[in-house]
């Protein structure tokens, strides 16, 4: 009896049906089991449906690998990581595969098992050996992947795992307390905090954990940070923006408040010279330049460039900054 070389369906997908295990043989062994079948992988098929028993049917036939990657790199234990599948990991890992395989993204198992807040499924593959402190290309943990994910129950069972690298920056520098703060993730924040990370580790740019809140006005994030002993006088690298800059800059008026009831200075200028009345008159931000005129600053600063905060706004603003500064002025030289 003759059979074509390829069929329109995979014997695995035959198998999972309600059919006799005879069936199930003769296309085994039609079709080798460390094989692919029209672009599946008949294994990770089983593994990513948690069908344990498929896998202890191919298993009982034959001697297949349970360690063939797909075209990504993905094993079966990639697949049984990402359903959740307990049962399936503990068979896997059973069977001596590498439970710290890397795909071609640089991401183990473990990586996906966190993105997708599989616990569970973390708890066993830790229980197995996975690794926390393997990175991928651009330098990513799996703590990492918690929090850019946005997982914070995986990033706090992974703190109390013995050996988790809390405090691994990335290779743009960011460490995870940096990439709880810009995520605005509070907890994971905390978590971080409580396990002694470096709350002032700064970026590629010298962007601190507090900078990052404080760009996206987080008032919480930003006094659990301060409380921690956070530098509230940082700046960058480049712009030597500090926090209460940085603040003024993203118009978060309560952040500047903030910061100034913590002894930030309100005369802070940056790399150009520019005071946070410069700032706000070039974000053209009427609340802030109010708000900046009730502060300590100095109206007749010259920036770089030469020019005072007045000067800008005749040139850059709207006619309602130009008024509220021109009178600051007026009435700053009528005292002097």
């Amino acid at each position: 009896m003759n059979f074509p070389k390829k069929f329109d369906f995979s014997w695995l997908d035959r198998a999972l049906q309600p059919i006799s295990k005879e069936f199930f043989k003769f296309f085994s062994n039609v079709v080798p089991l460390q094989k692919k079948d029209d672009s599946s992988m008949e294994i990770s098929l089983a593994a990513g449906t948690g069908d344990l028993k498929a896998l202890k049917i191919i298993l009982s036939l034959k001697n297949p690998s349970f360690d063939l990657p797909d075209d990504k790199g993905d094993t079966p234990l990639f697949y049984a990581a990402r359903g959740g599948h307990t049962e399936v990991i503990d068979f896997l890992c059973g069977q001596k595969i590498d439970v710290n395989h890397a795909n071609i993204a640089g991401k183990t198992a473990v990586f996906y098992a966190v993105e997708l807040n599989q616990l569970d499924a973390l708890d066993s593959l830790i229980k197995h050996g996975a690794k926390l402190d393997i990175k991928n290309a651009d330098g990513i943990t799996v703590i990492h992947q918690a929090l850019l994910a946005g997982q914070e129950p995986a990033l706090i069972f992974l703190a109390e795992t013995p050996g988790a690298p809390l405090a691994e920056p990335d290779r743009f520098d960011h460490s995870p307390l940096i990439l709880a703060a810009d995520g605005q993730l509070l907890n994971a924040c905390k978590t971080l905090l409580s396990k002694d990370v470096p709350v002032d580790w700064s970026d590629q740019e010298g962007w601190t954990a507090l900078m990052h809140a404080t760009k996206r006005g987080h008032l919480e994030m930003m006094s659990v940070l301060i409380s921690a002993g956070a530098s509230i006088h940082s700046h960058d690298r480049d712009f030597k923006q500090t926090p209460y800059l940085i603040a003024c800059r993203n118009g978060h008026i309560e952040a500047m408040e903030l910061l100034l009831r913590n002894n930030a200075n309100s005369a802070d200028i940056d790399y150009y010279s520019r005071t946070a009345l410069h700032i706000a008159v070039e974000t053209n931000r009427l609340e802030v330049v109010e708000f900046v005129l009730k502060t300590p600053v100095d109206l007749h600063l010259k920036d770089r460039f030469g020019l005072t905060a007045l000067e800008w706004a005749v040139v850059n603003s709207s006619a309602d900054i130009l008024k509220v500064i021109r009178d600051a002025v007026a009435k700053s030289d009528k005292k002097e």
